[in-house]
């Protein structure tokens, strides 16, 4: 198990080539940098599956957001596949926004993004618990 401040990541290989990282807590900048180690590791390894169990991850962003795509990116360019399982309501609106986006930056900066994406998050649990 590889935890940093905000998030713990355990990843297993399931079978030869196809892997299972379970992530649990906050998917914030840190963790992402944290991810994207763990990921580019596996990656490297000729990994041919990822799968993300999201069901402790309880905020995401924008740059968790980007390890994510860009994993998805890299896999798919070598035949391979990644996917996510049990996404959090609130992560999954992010998910659901982002792709609905346009291509170009709508955002200033990383910060507003994560401002946005933070707030959407909340409204969700907020909604959720109400």
């Amino acid at each position: 198990m590889i935890q940093s401040s905000s998030l713990r990541i355990r990843s297993r290989e399931t079978r030869p080539g196809h892997f299972e990282l379970t992530l649990e807590g906050r998917l914030d900048s840190a963790a992402a940098d944290r991810l994207e180690e763990v990921v580019d590791t596996i990656v490297e390894g000729r990994a041919r599956k990822i799968l993300l169990d999201m069901a402790g991850v309880s905020f995401i962003a924008s740059r968790g957001i980007g390890v994510v795509i860009g994993t998805y990116k890299r896999l798919r360019s070598a035949g391979g596949e990644l996917a996510m399982s049990n996404l959090q309501a609130p992560v999954q609106k992010v998910f659901s926004i982002t792709a609905a986006l346009p291509q170009e930056s709508i955002f200033t900066g990383e910060e507003e993004a994560d401002s946005y994406f933070e707030a959407i998050q909340r409204q969700v649990r907020e909604k959720d618990e109400g």
